[in-house]
């Protein structure tokens, strides 16, 4: 399995990679790591942990990231302006309301 094979899995599988020094970390829920995924990581976990410290992960991959629609004059948050969570605008307000 190719480095972007894994990532696309490891994605899909909803399994997170971090480093802690020269370890890697991996999060993940319960039964969701495969004797093959588990294989695959041990195998490329140096060229893991190098993609991980150079960030390359982020700028080799197509990410699409949404405009800031909150601007230094926006008096009211509205569900609209947060496209990357699922919040309702009681939701933003209790937040908003704990904040201060």
């Amino acid at each position: 399995m190719s480095i972007e094979e894994l990532l696309i899995e490891l994605k899909d599988a909803q399994i997170s990679l971090a480093i802690d020094g020269e370890s890697l970390v991996v999060t993940a829920s319960k039964g969701t790591i495969t004797e093959s995924i588990k294989s695959s990581l041990a195998n490329n976990k140096e060229k893991l942990i190098a993609i991980l410290k150079s960030d390359s992960l982020i700028s080799n991959s197509e990410v699409a990231i949404p405009p800031n629609l909150i601007e230094t004059e926006t008096a009211v948050i509205t569900p609209e302006m947060l496209p990357l969570i699922d919040l309702t605008q009681e939701d933003i307000d209790h937040i908003v309301e704990d904040a201060f």
